[in-house]
């Protein structure tokens, strides 16, 4: 063999070698296993239990009588945040049955994160104004019953959405749709996140990363459902309006069947008093004419 053929033999193969990465036969899969089963019954129980709780929540700030307290304002945007929120889990749900594929156009990818965007930094702002509030109630530095006081707690709430509607706006620009891997379909993510998937990691670093994503962006989305349980567990004063909201819809309920039973029987009463009034004489108590 001359040296010529040996050289050529010898590049030929080390190309071959080159791009063989012994990672690809022991990298695990990077998605949780049996995603795409769990994950959408989560999310759907997620927004069934949000809509209905932040829903009773709105309903019954909006219809508490009497003196309110400034955390009601606080918790009545909250629910409104978190409401509007779980009304895009259906999309994300969907999406994760079909592996993350994305089938609702941009528009709706975009919107969607907005909105993600928007309930993050509400949520946080608006827990943060619950704690300072408590906090000057119970130094007793405010007067909770003061109108400048009430004026002031609006003005705040309008700023935090101020805030959060700005916040979200990078969420909505940098929103797109990109195509996966397996070119059967898209899915919304980042722009940042589609370089990211370019950066030099092993691929435990990336199942990890995916992992922990996953399993993070599943703990916030039910986040929006918890808030209605703990104000349940741990407010005194909501537990007393559900109370009296579900005697009042039991009474309602039970003075309606007594209405109906009542008018049943009335109308039974009066079927029979007609019946007997237009009741034909009987053969035997007519008596024949002599």
């Amino acid at each position: 063999m001359t040296t010529e053929a040996w050289t050529v033999n010898y590049e030929a193969s080390s190309a071959v070698y080159s791009d063989y990465n012994p990672l690809q036969d022991t990298c695990p899969p990077q998605d949780l296993p049996y995603a795409w089963v769990y994950i959408p019954i989560l999310y759907f129980i997620a927004f069934f239990v949000g809509f209905m709780g932040n829903l009773l929540v709105i309903v019954l700030m909006a219809k508490k009588k009497g003196s309110k307290r400034l955390v009601d304002t606080f918790v009545l945007n909250l629910a409104v945040a978190d409401l509007v929120f779980v009304c895009t889990l259906p999309l994300w749900a969907v999406s994760a049955a079909y592996d993350n594929k994305w089938y609702f156009g941009e528009g709706m990818c975009k919107f969607s994160s907005f909105i993600i965007s928007v309930n993050r930094s509400s949520s946080i702002l608006f827990l943060m104004g619950m704690s300072v509030e408590r906090y000057l109630v119970v130094m007793k530095r405010v007067d909770s019953k003061s109108t400048g006081t009430k004026n002031c707690l609006i003005i705040a709430c309008g700023c935090i959405w101020a805030v959060s509607l700005l916040l979200g706006i990078p969420s909505m620009m940098y929103r797109k749709l990109s195509h996966s891997e397996d070119t059967t379909g898209e899915l919304c993510e980042d722009e940042d996140s589609i370089a990211f998937q370019g950066a030099d990691l092993s691929c435990w670093a990336l199942m990890a990363l995916r992992r922990g994503l996953t399993i993070s962006a599943c703990l916030a989305f039910m986040n929006s459902c918890v808030n209605p349980i703990i104000y349940a567990l741990m407010d005194h004063h909501f537990r007393r309006q559900v109370l009296q909201q579900r005697l009042r819809v039991c009474g309602a309920f039970q003075e309606t069947q007594q209405t109906s039973v009542l008018s049943v029987s009335s109308a039974t009463e009066s079927s029979l008093m007609f019946a007997s009034r237009n009741k034909p004489p009987s053969p035997a108590s007519i008596r024949p004419e002599m």
